[in-house]
């Protein structure tokens, strides 16, 4: 049986940050990682953020158990998502977003992680689109297709010169795009928008985001400590 605290010692959970929860923060990167949502502890209806900033998600979706013992939320295309509200603090310069995800249906704009009108990572019939709001650039689509039923790490940077796409730890495209990430007031979700447009139909695992732009030696990094979860 795959245990709770095998999984925190699998993914590099360290200090305690709440000794009523006994929830665990990871430590690389802690300082610049503002939402981090591994999973744990796998059930019921709120998705906790162990970055230490308190923006757990409320969560319409179904918990999946990956052999490893990671927990994935199974959205179903129809009208599940994740809510983490308006407190994830907002990205006014360089940021990343990351996870893993694993397509079931292709879908037309599936949310992956967005702030609309500000950044979003979004997948439509297998190609990744990244679109920081208010930039030169505004949007960039990756030039790989994603496999159904396949697991990938993925990762959007905007580092204030040019907007990345990274897939499984390489760079898939990069292009010029400067200034400043549109603000809001609008909620951080995962798997639809807020207003429930744009569902997603498939599983995301370790949501994060982070204020600083990822090396491509962290991103591969990344990827290199966290594939064996996925079978990769």
């Amino acid at each position: 049986m795959v245990t709770q605290a095998m999984v925190r010692r699998r993914l590099n959970l360290g200090a305690r940050i709440n000794s009523k929860t006994g929830f665990y923060r990871g430590s690389p990167l802690a300082n610049e990682c503002v939402l981090y949502l591994p999973g744990l502890p796998g059930t019921g209806s709120t998705i906790y953020d162990f970055s230490g900033r308190g923006n757990d998600g409320a969560v319409v979706a179904t918990w999946s158990q990956l052999n490893s013992g990671v927990w994935a939320l199974d959205f179903d295309g129809t009208d599940d998502w994740v809510d983490c509200g308006t407190g994830v603090p907002a990205l006014t310069g360089a940021f990343t977003l990351e996870a893993w995800y694993n397509e079931d249906v292709r879908v037309a704009a599936g949310r992956i992680i967005e702030k609309q009108v500000a950044y979003q990572l979004v997948v439509t019939t297998g190609v990744l689109t990244f679109v920081p709001y208010g930039t030169t650039g505004n949007d960039i689509a990756s030039l790989t297709t994603l496999t159904l039923d396949t697991w990938y790490h993925i990762v959007a940077v905007y580092d204030l010169a040019k907007s990345y796409i990274y897939i499984n730890g390489a760079e898939d495209i990069s292009e010029v795009s400067t200034g400043a990430v549109t603000t809001n007031a609008n909620k951080v979700t995962l798997g639809a928008r807020q207003d429930l447009a744009g569902d997603l139909d498939g599983l995301i695992a370790l949501a994060r985001i982070y204020s600083k732009a990822l090396s491509p030696a962290e991103v591969a990094l990344h990827y290199q400590q966290e594939r064996h979860l996925f079978g990769i």
